[in-house]
Order: structure tokens, then sequence, then C-alpha cells
């Protein structure tokens, strides 16, 4: 969380950093049982897409939790495509 902190405080932050981060945080959380089949179906796809720096669970977990990622503006709608053809809802933030 540190890391995180100081990075986002950064006048320039690093998306890859950034991403890595998310990654890594997500990993604790799955490892600590709050993720479920479709917040891992949705880091799944994400991980495939090669403008996404990074994806993590966010909120309560379990099905009540979202997937938060920080990817390429310009790659947005091909992002939104491959989450809506596995039946995944998305919005821009």
């Amino acid at each position: 969380f540190t890391s995180f902190l100081r990075e986002i405080k950064k006048k320039s932050p690093n998306p890859k950093t950034l991403g890595e981060l998310m990654n890594e945080n997500h990993s604790l959380l799955r490892a600590g049982g709050v993720s479920s089949a479709s917040i891992e179906k949705a880091i799944a796809i994400l991980a495939r897409q090669p403008s996404v720096y990074g994806a993590k669970l966010t909120g309560a977990g379990g099905e009540g939790g979202a997937v938060l990622a920080l990817a390429s503006k310009k790659e947005e709608g091909n992002i939104r495509r491959a989450l809506a053809k596995s039946g995944l809802k998305s919005y821009h933030l």
C-alpha cells in the first residue's frame, strides 16, 4: 500500500508501476478469499488485454464487489467489447 501511495503522489505516476501494484493487491485479496468466480473471470479477461496495466477487485468483494482496471484510454472500446463478449458490464470512470 505504501508503494502505491508513493507512486500516486508523483507528479507523473508510471501507469505500468501502478498496474503492477494493483495486480499484486488483487493477488492478496484473492488469497484472502474475498474474490469470486465472476471477479476472477473479469480479471482474466483484462489480463489478456495488452493495454490494461492492472486490475483489482474493489468494494465488498464476492458477488458484491466490482473490478477496477487501469488501462490506456485509446483501447477502451476493445476492452469493453472483450468484457461484453463474456457477458460482463463495464463503465468508464
